[in-house]
């Protein structure tokens, strides 16, 4: 079981600034640290036959979550704040040797992360969010599958190959 709190130190973005077209509102030049508070509760633990697993359920809450956006008029990339933000899941992991030169790894998460206060950045405005919104940038699932093996050769030389594959959701 984990509680922990943390930020993310606030920030300037680069983004040109006066009366030209794409120029951007001034009030987007700088953006504040966000405060999270985590809270979390696993198991890990190992087969009896050389194999590991861990599972792992988190809930964290932000207050002035950071969020990464492009400006509406000149496709600028900036990080600004919303009010307020929420993530919980589930990600688990699992490893097993199927012979003793090769690892089976297997991985899986789920991510429910979203505004729990809506906001708007900007003059156009540039952003709006809503709260329940999904959070940019967070897939909802991931897996992951890798096979490791590695062969001894002459000179003690190793050979090492990894096969890796991924998924990744919107």
């Amino acid at each position: 079981l984990t509680w922990s709190e943390g930020f993310r130190r606030g920030g300037v973005n680069a983004l040109p600034i006066g009366s030209c077209f794409f120029c951007e509102n001034a009030a987007l030049l700088t953006y504040k640290p966000d405060e999270a508070r985590n809270l979390e509760l696993g198991i890990k633990g190992s087969t009896g036959i050389g194999g590991s697993y861990t599972f792992t359920l988190y809930e964290i809450h932000w207050a002035n979550p950071q969020i990464e956006a492009n400006t509406v008029l000149g496709g600028f990339g900036f990080v600004t704040n919303g009010v307020a933000a929420r993530s919980r899941g589930v990600e688990a992991e699992f490893s097993q040797p199927l012979t003793t030169r090769t690892k089976l790894e297997l991985g899986y998460s789920y991510t429910d992360a979203i505004l729990t206060a809506g906001f708007t950045a900007g003059v156009v405005p540039d952003l709006v969010g809503h709260s329940g919104d999904q959070l940019p940038n967070v897939s909802k699932q991931q897996a992951t599958l890798a096979l490791d093996h590695s062969q001894p050769l002459a000179n003690d030389y190793e050979l090492h190959a990894r096969l890796d594959a991924s998924y990744r959701s919107d």
